[in-house]
């Protein structure tokens, strides 16, 4: 937690001599928006490839296979990203 603060503290002095101008406040506004929109891709990203891995987990369940492994599910995954790179 000390750190965070610490952290903080200094966003906001490396910051404060750029607030009095208009064209830096809207980089910055602009900069913060851009982190915010990759973190948010970069969860919805992890969250595609969770549920991909249930699903086929499940499916192989219903086929009656094994369960796969991590090393299984790694080359599917590589696979469909190879495959579909092709395709575009």
């Amino acid at each position: 937690m000390m750190e965070t603060l610490q952290l903080r503290a200094e966003l906001f002095r490396q910051m404060n001599p750029m607030l009095d101008s208009d064209v830096m406040l809207k980089k910055m506004i602009a900069y913060v928006k851009s982190l915010f929109a990759a973190q948010q891709a970069e969860q919805a990203a992890a969250q595609r490839a969770r549920q991909a891995i249930e699903a086929m987990r499940l499916q192989s369940e219903q086929n009656g296979n094994d369960a796969m492994t991590l090393d299984d599910i790694n080359n599917e995954i590589r696979q469909a990203r190879a495959a579909r790179k092709t395709t575009v």
